[in-house]
């Protein structure tokens, strides 16, 4: 069975020789951790500005085309947090590599996001269908026995548009939260000082 690529499959059913759709099982897990995350920030009581609703959205947008980048993301947070934390070490050169690490997570975290956004809106979603050559428009059933009535596959699947209607709102809330998001990584980042600068020869001597 091939399903046109104007339409969003959602579940599918057939022998048991079949393709499968993993999509809903991962999502399962990644919503758990998203909910983990949430639990860990309040009980921590962490300076992290994302909840655990907040946490659940990122999951949720991000899973169908850039799962991995929604780890470097959650990385991003609990670094900028550590950085609030951290004692200043005193030689100037530890310091300054400590922060070029943060801009270079930042920046990661950053084009992450960013390109989850064109991705969502343009691309479609990947529900991870395998098994018997199927993939995510092919489906491809196999039964080697069965009665006078064949068994038959089924695709549940709505038009195309309602995933781009759901991702164009998540974006948009993206973009907001991002402006909290960036705002609170700055202070976290430039808390105390920016950059060590290099110290005159007199202080040196």
């Amino acid at each position: 069975m091939t399903l046109p690529q104007s339409r969003w499959p959602l579940l599918v059913s057939g022998p048991d020789i079949g393709p499968a759709m993993l999509y809903w099982g991962v999502l399962i897990v990644i919503l758990c951790v998203a909910v983990a995350l949430g639990k860990i920030i309040k009980q921590q009581k962490l300076n992290i500005p994302v909840n655990t609703s907040q946490w659940v959205l990122l999951a949720l947008g991000m899973s169908t085309v850039n799962m991995m980048g929604s780890v470097l993301v959650v990385l991003w947070f609990f670094a900028m947090e550590a950085r609030t934390r951290f004692e200043l070490p005193e030689a100037r050169w530890k310091f300054n590599l400590m922060q070029l690490f943060f801009v270079g997570i930042s920046v990661v975290a950053l084009v992450s996001l960013f390109y989850t956004i064109p991705e969502s809106l343009l691309s479609t979603p990947d529900m991870q269908v395998t098994g018997n050559g199927s993939y995510n428009y092919f489906y491809n059933w196999y039964q080697d026995n069965s009665q006078n009535l064949l068994p038959q596959g089924h695709i549940i699947s709505v038009p195309i548009w309602v995933y781009r209607v759901a991702m164009l709102v998540w974006s948009l809330w993206l973009v907001f939260a991002l402006l909290r998001w960036v705002k609170w990584g700055w202070g976290c980042f430039s808390k105390k000082m920016l950059w060590a600068p290099k110290l005159p020869k007199s202080e040196k001597n």
